[in-house]
């Protein structure tokens, strides 16, 4: 499921310095919010 999401942030994404970017932060994103997840499930 993840991979699929994954998949259609990245679908027709060019190469280019502005694709680049748009993927560097979907990772971002990406990893924080599942970072924040699992310490959120600690905190409570």
């Amino acid at each position: 499921m993840i991979s699929l999401l994954i998949g259609v942030i990245f679908y027709g994404q060019e190469l280019n310095q502005d694709g680049v970017m748009n993927i560097n932060g979907a990772l971002f994103i990406f990893l924080t919010n599942m970072t924040f997840q699992n310490v959120f499930a600690v905190i409570s």
